[in-house]
């Protein structure tokens, strides 16, 4: 509450939320019910002016850094996972927030929360962690000395290009309205997702290539969703293309700033250069930045800009 406090006073009026439940051993319904009342708690703080965006990452967070609900075999159900989804986000959604991120770890999120939030929360965003990948920077506290168990198998392999580009065009056409790079550093996705949505790259050229059919056909992720180019093209025009900074990155300026032989200035110039490359990346696409260090930054940009 205090920080929130803090970056409004700078001029920061947008929070993203990323809230873990007070207890492990709660149920599924009792950690959402948890999560809510800070929701609440926010929004009756903060009021109508503050925008709220919120993931549900406290809700099915498992030890092995999977996401979902499991079964007997301690696999993921994807089918009550994604029913767990949409009860969790229309249960934020009551309690006020302004935009609902899907995680990307099971098939077809945005669709549900999507379908869910038209029936009856038109007024609330879907955005999507949609090119997530199975990057040892994010979780740096439970990876840190085994990089390994950042490999979850839920997750798309760092370098898969092309599987990035096409989950994010399937969550374009199920319904996102801003797509969230995680990490921040993979630029390059955001690059060439831009040049898609200016049509620098043309759609059917992406969908016509082997290594793309391929991953279509083998995974029967698409279904018709490509069958109309034209209209994936009109969703693709009206996204947004964000990005979020991961621990693992906060956690590398955090250990520059606690050595005393690197200056603050030059830690906020590094910061400075990684934002500029994302704004520069995501052209006249760009939505919003999402970052542990973001508060920091802004109070020094008036002082070094």
């Amino acid at each position: 509450m205090a920080e929130i406090e803090a970056v409004l006073k700078i001029g920061i009026e947008k929070v993203f939320l990323q809230i873990i439940a007070s207890d492990e051993n709660l149920s599924t319904a009792e950690k959402i019910d948890d999560c809510r009342k800070v929701i609440e708690k926010v929004r009756g703080t903060f009021g109508n002016d503050l925008v709220i965006m919120t993931d549900p990452q406290g809700v099915c967070f498992r030890e092995d850094l999977r996401w979902g609900v499991s079964t007997n075999e301690k696999e993921i159900d994807a089918e009550r996972t994604l029913d767990v989804l949409i009860h969790t986000a229309s249960s934020f959604a009551d309690a006020g927030i302004n935009a609902f991120i899907t995680i990307g770890r099971v098939n077809h999120e945005v669709k549900a929360v999507r379908e869910a939030y038209n029936r009856l929360y038109p007024g609330v965003d879907v955005y999507s962690f949609s090119t997530n990948s199975e990057t040892s920077n994010a979780y740096i506290q439970e990876t840190k000395y085994d990089p390994g168990l950042a490999l979850t198998g839920q997750k798309i392999l760092v370098g898969n290009k092309h599987e990035m580009i096409l989950r994010a065009l399937i969550d374009v056409a199920e319904g996102t309205q801003m797509m969230l790079q995680k990490p921040i550093e993979s630029f390059h996705l955001v690059e060439y997702i831009r040049c898609l949505i200016e049509e620098e790259i043309a759609l059917e050229s992406f969908l016509s290539k082997p290594v793309v059919k391929r991953l279509i056909e083998d995974n029967n992720l698409a279904g018709d969703l490509f069958v109309d180019t034209s209209s994936l093209l009109s969703n693709l025009k009206k996204v947004k293309l964000g990005a979020y900074e991961v621990s693992g990155t906060y956690m590398i300026y955090k250990m520059l700033e606690e050595n005393p032989s690197v200056s603050e200035k030059l830690i906020f110039s590094l910061l400075d250069e990684m934002y500029k490359g994302f704004c520069s990346a995501a052209g006249n696409s760009l939505g919003l930045l999402v970052g542990r260090n973001m508060s920091w930054y802004a109070r020094l940009a008036k002082e070094y800009k």
